[in-house]
């Protein structure tokens, strides 16, 4: 999922779909920073990316991802 959306913002979303019992959110951003990281991490996202992200990163958050659906 990334954070900066039309018409709502990732972290809305994250949080709605946290409250709906929904799959596991990786979050993939380019305007990422640790306040950022540590709101969308306390809203249940199973992972934070920030791009350029490497391949063994993605497949960590994916792994995290499976391990708790």
């Amino acid at each position: 999922m990334a954070l900066r959306m039309a018409g709502m913002s990732g972290l809305e979303l994250l949080r709605h779909l946290a409250a709906t019992g929904s799959h596991p959110v990786i979050i993939l951003t380019a305007h990422g920073n640790e306040d950022t990281r540590e709101r969308t991490l306390q809203a249940d996202a199973v992972a934070f990316l920030t791009r350029p992200f490497q391949g063994v990163a993605v497949v960590d958050a994916v792994r995290t991802a499976l391990s708790t659906a």
